[in-house]
């Protein structure tokens, strides 16, 4: 009994010891500040990020658009952007080619395929799924690359990896991969360079001295921003018609009201903004380098619709828009703009571009009216 009473107590002394000693002893703990923290934290999730080998459409990536055009031959369509790059058109109904490209100082910046055989795409291909894509690549939320000696981190949100994940290949290019929301499948691919990547700002973007787009005060604003509407209206129309929905409508008398809302609200936003609202569109508006955003919220637009006299319409304000065709892929690939262009009658679209800013303007089917300038 004695034993047993002895093996007890020093059980029992072991046990105290061993839990107390953190108490007694506490370790020693490194202090870091938080932005160290934050730093380690990233380069653990962020700083290795699977390439895929370049292939196709990224292979053209940042080289002579000569290069391209030897390939698919020369654009049917050109239009100055505003913005200090071309947009050169491709189609070529054999080899069902349909693409867009942007080039600055004679060298390709970004590639928007729209259709194409799906060999030209490979190892993508249309009408694939997500879990077709994560079958041979990893998708990933975050990813940090240097740009003129700068470190720069993009980070993808949860809607980001569901419809419009980016990818990388080994050549300092990416893709980024827009996914229908009605079949689930890739409908549209848009292969670019770092500093096309951070100018468009798809993503949240974390560093300093971004890259940004300057506005040509020159150029011919007016005949810009009537190509850019009538090409707007030809691509939802497109992606209509390949998810088997008419076309939209388009009334010129529906057309001038879009530009006179737009006019108005950029002539006098006081009038229909609170004052917060209205300095957070004001310090946008104001910056001399298009980076800084702002949209319409749906309650906004609709009192903005109604004191001009708009019923049963709806629509989306943007700024900045510099690439019309890439966010209108962003729009269409979102689950909630999606849903606003999927409308299965022929209402009546209206778009209205004044430089860098755009409105969209969609008004339900009517019964026929007087107006007999439709189109």
């Amino acid at each position: 009994m004695k034993r047993v009473g002895l093996f007890t107590a020093i059980f029992f002394l072991v046990v105290v010891a061993f839990y107390m000693e953190p108490v007694f002893f506490p370790p020693k703990t490194e202090i870091k500040n938080d932005r160290t923290q934050q730093i380690e934290e990233n380069q653990m999730t962020t700083w290795k990020y699977q390439e895929l080998q370049a292939t196709g459409f990224s292979t053209y990536i940042d080289q002579p658009v000569s290069k391209l055009e030897a390939d698919f031959g020369r654009a049917y369509d050109r239009l100055a952007s505003g913005f200090g790059f071309e947009i050169r058109y491709y189609q070529d109904a054999k080899r069902q080619l349909l693409l867009e490209a942007n080039v600055q100082e004679d060298k390709v910046k970004t590639i928007k395929v729209l259709n194409s055989a799906n060999e030209q795409i490979a190892p993508f291909s249309f009408g694939m799924t997500m879990q077709d894509l994560t079958a041979f690549t990893t998708i990933y939320t975050n990813f940090t690359f240097d740009y003129q000696k700068e470190e720069i981190g993009i980070e993808l949100m949860e809607e980001d990896m569901n419809y419009r994940p980016l990818i990388a290949f080994d050549n300092d290019t990416f893709a980024i991969m827009f996914f229908d929301q009605t079949t689930n499948g890739l409908f549209a691919v848009t292969y670019l360079d770092k500093e096309s990547l951070l100018k468009l700002l798809p993503y949240q973007v974390f560093g300093d001295n971004l890259p940004t787009y300057q506005l040509d005060k020159e150029a011919d604003w007016d005949k810009i921003n009537r190509v850019k509407e009538q090409k707007g209206v030809d691509l939802l129309n497109q992606l209509r018609e390949e998810d088997y929905l008419p076309a939209y409508q388009q009334k010129s008398l529906f057309e001038e009201k879009a530009k006179h809302v737009l006019s108005s609200f950029l002539t006098k936003p006081e009038d229909y903004l609170a004052q917060e609202r209205l300095e957070e569109w004001q310090t946008a508006a104001a910056s001399s380098k298009i980076m800084k955003r702002f949209s319409l919220t749906s309650d906004e637009l609709i009192d903005i619709l109604e004191k001009n006299q708009l019923k049963q319409t709806t629509g989306l304000f943007t700024h900045p828009m510099i690439d019309p065709t890439f966010s209108f892929l962003q729009w269409y690939s979102d689950p909630y703009t999606h849903e606003r262009f999927m409308s299965e009658s022929a209402d009546t679209l209206a778009i209205a571009f004044s430089k860098e800013n755009v409105l969209v303007l969609l008004q339900e089917e009517q019964e026929e009216s007087s107006d007999s300038s439709d189109h």
